[in-house]
């Protein structure tokens, strides 16, 4: 049985329902490219304390460049230089998985209401009309 509908006339009143969530779309998508840069700082505080803490190296030059000549030559400000990155790296982990989180369960819960409405109840509604008030009513 063929379909009233092709897969490009679907695709199209899809992405014209979706609209309204793009921006969201693009934040969850700009989130998940700052992902990738949050996980290679992971290991980060623990190269400054086997290195320059425990060993004799320097600093890498970019986390010289950050951190005061004092704290530079003294091992126990470098260890708690260390920590500090390692929590701050640990916070901004769980700070961006959970903005993508909200963002993304907040779009698709959008978008399953704004599609359900106006499937059932109106041909081309648009959200404002529609989903605003499913919102409220749950």
């Amino acid at each position: 049985m063929k379909s009233r509908y092709s897969d490009w006339e679907l695709l199209k009143r899809m992405m014209r329902q979706a609209r309204p969530f793009w921006p969201h779309v693009l934040g969850i998508f700009l989130l998940s490219l700052l992902s990738t840069p949050v996980a290679l700082l992971t290991p980060m505080p623990l190269k400054i304390v086997i290195d320059s803490v425990i060993g004799s190296r320097p600093l890498p030059r970019f986390i010289a460049a950050l951190v005061p000549q004092s704290v530079q030559h003294s091992e126990p400000l470098l260890l708690l230089f260390a920590t500090g990155l390692m929590i701050a790296v640990t916070l901004l982990t769980y700070v961006q998985g959970s903005g993508s989180w909200l963002l993304q369960t907040y779009a698709g819960e959008g978008m399953v209401l704004d599609f359900g409405w106006c499937s059932i109840f109106a041909r081309g509604c648009s959200r404002t009309s529609s989903a605003s008030l499913s919102l409220i009513t749950i």
